[in-house]
């Protein structure tokens, strides 16, 4: 069923004659002449400006070179700017003072000066409701009988004084807004031709680089302006009073497209608010994720083997920092690099267990920030700290300054993504994602984990679209990405399936990866083998992604904030262990703290 809402447009200027695209109320062109000011009017502003009235054409390329004026209540346009805009061919007959107008789809119009007669011709009963004009010799003619007459639709927008034209019959248009995977960028120009002519539907996709992707949805949120089918990286980011109100709830359509209610059925992603589903979660891999790669060259040239236990790991990290690695004679590189999204969290993991700071052990939540192990976790980051073996920036890097520092070949440690690793294996560097790290000798391995799957993607409540177009859409291009047949359309490129990786995900890393494929075979084949190894460790139905929801709130930002402060400071050797196991037991002792424990115990309570 199609949803119409009515959106406001705003006129910059009382020149602008297009406006940006809206949708409005079914009501027929009229206007009447407002009432006189409540106060005198200055001098400027005359009758033309007080009756003003606008219109916007939709998704057709009309542009009018004078605004449309009322005459007797009716909206005039001027006839050639109209109809050429429309695609229509004019023939001017001086003698009849007409203009006849042909096209090679739409129907064929006459309008004559000062004649009532309908412009679909003499056997129509219906007439203008304001015969054409000529003025400054142009024709004026009424917009919505010749718009009507050519198959268009006109709709009225009575407080904005704007009439929208629109092609009923015109193929479906919407926005997305995804995620690009990697930073670097080319236009999938066989994506796109295959999906519009599957689907005859024509998109408007805005990609939008990782770094500042949440920034940017969240200022689209704020403007009132999503597009009609967004990519939330984070499913949890909003509560569910906002979710609510600026997405649909898709539970009433999915039934119709069984691939999307599969994924919807799957836990990771999916957002459910009272048992509602709001996003669709993209396809991943649950292992695609930042996770410790090592310098395997640096390896070799200090015959070393690869580390598996945190105390192994500590060892080679010292020697590549100490011991020349990169052989240019120089005590100048870091066993250890740190930054924004390239976060030092893997080590919490390593010795925690558990990917996200809140686990569910024996039907609770566990929070790992007041165990034991994260207290180890930080003690093992402090002694790096302190021995060099970290870069001391890392607090205040970001993650673009942290991957620069590895393009450079300035440390040998850092937590990467599969592709991102596989992009840095160069000639002269071989970087090798971990396959196993423990804490200890006798402690179960680790892996990465994406928590809370590669994002979900949510229909606007402010759409004009029907959601039934954009989930079918949607569903296509899924269905294709699961079923792995994008390869088979002709003139596939890597440039196309990087997008397909944006916007439908990537099932399994390990499938149509370009920067993976470009590896020599045994480096590739070490890859392989790394995750091979990763699978075989799981943390579904372990986490609680849905706590997110509850930070979005805000109202325990101070202490989670403090928390994180603290962390730094006992790494950098400013606070002392008694002092951070001070900190921890009055943390949990506050209110706050349990008040946001009970809240995470009712978000699992839902969820069973």
């Amino acid at each position: 069923m199609k949803r119409s809402k009515l959106r406001r447009s705003v006129v910059t200027g009382l020149t602008a004659v297009t406006l940006t695209t809206a949708l409005m109320g079914d009501v027929k062109v009229h206007a009447e002449n407002q009432d006189a000011a409540p106060h005198p009017a200055p001098e400027w502003f005359d009758e033309q400006w007080r009756n003003a009235v606008y219109v916007s054409f939709e998704d057709l390329q009309v542009s009018l070179t004078a605004p449309p004026r009322l005459v007797g209540g009716v909206m005039m346009v001027q006839a050639r700017a109209l109809l050429e805009g429309l695609g229509y061919s004019l023939t001017w007959d001086a003698n009849k003072r007409s203009i006849a107008a042909s096209h090679e789809k739409r129907a064929f119009l006459t309008f004559q000066v000062d004649s009532l007669q309908s412009p679909l011709g003499a056997q129509i009963s219906d007439k203008l409701p304001e015969a054409p004009f000529i003025e400054d010799g142009t024709m004026w003619i009424p917009l919505r009988a010749a718009a009507e007459a050519a198959g268009l639709s006109v709709q009225w927008d009575e407080r904005g004084r704007l009439a929208l034209v629109s092609d009923p019959n015109a193929i479906p248009k919407f926005k997305v807004m995804t995620q690009v995977t990697m930073p670097e960028f080319e236009t999938p120009s066989v994506l796109l031709k295959h999906m519009e002519e599957q689907l005859e539907s024509n998109v408007e996709i805005s990609w939008i680089p990782p770094d500042y992707y949440r920034e940017k949805t969240m200022v689209m949120i704020a403007a009132g302006d999503m597009a009609d089918l967004t990519l939330f990286n984070d499913p949890y980011m909003l509560n569910d009073e906002i979710m609510e109100s600026v997405v649909m709830d898709l539970s009433g359509y999915l039934s119709d497209y069984p691939s999307l209610q599969t994924l919807a059925s799957s836990h990771t992603g999916t957002r459910v608010i009272d048992g509602h589903i709001y996003a669709i979660p993209r396809l991943s891999d649950a292992h695609n994720a930042a996770f410790p790669s090592i310098r395997k060259d640096w390896l070799d040239r200090l015959g070393l083997i690869v580390p598996q236990t945190m105390d192994e790991l500590y060892e080679v990290m010292k020697i590549f920092a100490k011991n020349d690695p990169d052989g240019d004679g120089k005590t100048n590189t870091w066993g250890l690099v740190g930054g924004g999204n390239r976060s030092l969290s893997w080590v919490e993991h390593a010795f925690t267990g558990s990917p996200e700071r809140f686990s569910i052990r024996d039907g609770k939540i566990t929070d790992h920030a007041v165990s034991p192990q994260e207290t180890e976790s930080l003690q093992w980051l402090a002694r790096a700290y302190k021995d060099g073996l970290i870069d001391p920036d890392f607090a205040v890097m970001s993650s673009d300054q942290a991957m620069q520092k590895l393009e450079d070949g300035k440390a040998g440690l850092a937590a990467l993504t599969l592709e991102e690793a596989a992009g840095l294996t160069k000639d002269k560097s071989i970087w090798l994602p971990l396959p196993v790290l423990k804490a200890n000798a006798s402690s179960a391995p680790i892996a990465p984990w994406a928590s809370k799957g590669a994002g979900a993607y949510a229909i606007s409540s402010m759409t004009k679209d029907d959601p039934a177009v954009i989930l079918n859409w949607l569903e296509y291009g899924m269905k294709m990405t699961k079923e792995d047949k994008w390869s088979e359309t002709d003139g596939w490129s890597p440039a196309d399936q990087a997008a397909v990786h944006s916007l439908f995900g990537q099932p399994d890393m390990l499938k149509n990866n370009e920067q993976l494929d470009k590896l020599p075979t045994p480096v590739k084949e070490q890859y392989v083998s790394a995750v091979e190894q990763w699978r075989s460790v799981s943390y579904e139905d372990q986490l609680l992604p849905e706590a997110n929801v509850v930070w979005s709130s805000g109202k325990y930002a101070e202490m989670n904030q403090q928390l994180e402060q603290k962390k730094y400071e006992f790494i950098m050797g400013q606070l002392t262990l008694e002092q951070w196991n001070s900190f921890i037991q009055d943390m949990a002792k506050s209110q706050a703290y349990k008040e946001m424990m009970k809240e995470l115990e009712a978000l699992l309570a839902d969820r069973t």
